[in-house]
């Protein structure tokens, strides 16, 4: 899957864009790698926060999940 060809660096964490292929990517900050870089929106865990997805619901079918809301 192509991430976008913009530099991640020259956003803020936790900016969301729209790419060409239809999905969402969020700029993080990878500690490992020391630099930002790309992530698909569904699979960002940031500040422990995460996208609230049909697939996580699935996943968690019958278990206890709590919801809260962070304004942007």
């Amino acid at each position: 899957m192509p991430e976008p060809c913009q530099h991640a660096s020259l956003y803020s964490k936790g900016t969301i864009i729209d790419w060409l292929d239809g999905n969402k990517y969020v700029a993080i900050y990878n500690d490992s790698k020391c630099k930002m870089e790309w992530q698909e929106f569904s699979e960002v865990m940031l500040d422990g926060y995460r996208a609230l997805t049909i697939d996580y619901l699935r996943k968690n079918i019958g278990k206890e999940i709590v919801i809260s809301f962070k304004s942007l």
